[in-house]
C-alpha cells in the first residue's frame, strides 16, 4: 500500500515537473515572440509615421497626378489639366473611381447632386446649373478647361483630398474606390486599419506641417523686421 502511494506521488511529481517545464517553454517563447513583435511594431510604426508625413507634404507641395479613370486627369501644385488617356509621368498617382464621387457638392453656391455627377462622367450628360466659369472663379483653378476636368478637380481638391477631408478619402480608399501609387507603408496599413485611424494620422501630419510652416513664416517676419 505504501509502495503504491509512493508511486502515485512520484508520478504526480513527474507530471508536475513536465507541466512546469512546458509552461516555462511557452513563457520563454511568448517573451521572445513578444520582443520580436515589439521590434517589428516599432520599425513599421516609424516607417508608417514617416511615410504619412511625406505623403501629406507631397499633397501640399509636389506635383501629383490625380486621375478619374479615363474621364479626367490633372497635375497638382499648380493645377494643370492633362489627358487621362496619355498622362505625363508623376512621382505619385492617385486613381479615383467614378463610384467614389457619391456625395453632393456645391460650386459657386449651386448644388450638384451625386447622381448628376455620376451621369456627367458615365453617360456624358451635361450639368445644367453650372458652367466652367463657375469653377474658374476660384483662382486655384485654370481659367479655361472642360466641365468634366473642372468638376473633378474641384471635387477632389475641395471635398475629397486627404488634407481637405481625410475621413471621406480614407473611407473610399479602404473600399478600393481610390488607389495610390506607389502603395507605401502608410497605405498598406490603411487597407486593414479603421478609417478613423487614417483620418487621425492624416490630420496629425497636416497639423504638424502647418505648425512648421507657421514657425518658418514667423522667423522670416522677425528677420525682415530686424533688417528694416
Amino acid at each position: 500500500m505504501n509502495l503504491i502511494l509512493i508511486l502515485y506521488i512520484l508520478a504526480f511529481l513527474f507530471l508536475l515537473w513536465a507541466v512546469i517545464a512546458i509552461i516555462r517553454k511557452i513563457v520563454k517563447w511568448a517573451v521572445i515572440l513578444g520582443l520580436i513583435g515589439l521590434v517589428i511594431w516599432l520599425f513599421t510604426s516609424g516607417a508608417i509615421s514617416t511615410d504619412q508625413q511625406q505623403f501629406v507634404q507631397s499633397v501640399e507641395n509636389e506635383r501629383q497626378l490625380i486621375m478619374l479613370e479615363d474621364k479626367a486627369a490633372y497635375l497638382t501644385n499648380p493645377i494643370e489639366y492633362v489627358s487621362p488617356k496619355n498622362p505625363p509621368p508623376a512621382s505619385r498617382i492617385v486613381r479615383v473611381s467614378v463610384e467614389a464621387l457619391d456625395f453632393d457638392v456645391t460650386i459657386n453656391n449651386k448644388k450638384i447632386r451625386s447622381d448628376e455627377i455620376q451621369e456627367l462622367y458615365l453617360e456624358g450628360k451635361p450639368l445644367s446649373q453650372i458652367t466652367y466659369a463657375d469653377i474658374a472663379l476660384d483662382a486655384k483653378f485654370p481659367e479655361t478647361g472642360t466641365l468634366k476636368q473642372g468638376v473633378f478637380a474641384y471635387i477632389y481638391e475641395k471635398e475629397l483630398k486627404p488634407t481637405t477631408n481625410p475621413l471621406r478619402f480614407s473611407e473610399r480608399y479602404k473600399k478600393g474606390l481610390i488607389t495610390v501609387e506607389p502603395e507605401s507603408p502608410f497605405f498598406q496599413a490603411a487597407r486593414i486599419l479603421p478609417a478613423a485611424w487614417i483620418e487621425q494620422k492624416l490630420n496629425k501630419a497636416r497639423e504638424g506641417i502647418s505648425t512648421i510652416t507657421a514657425n518658418i513664416l514667423k522667423e522670416v517676419k522677425a528677420w525682415v523686421s530686424s533688417e528694416s
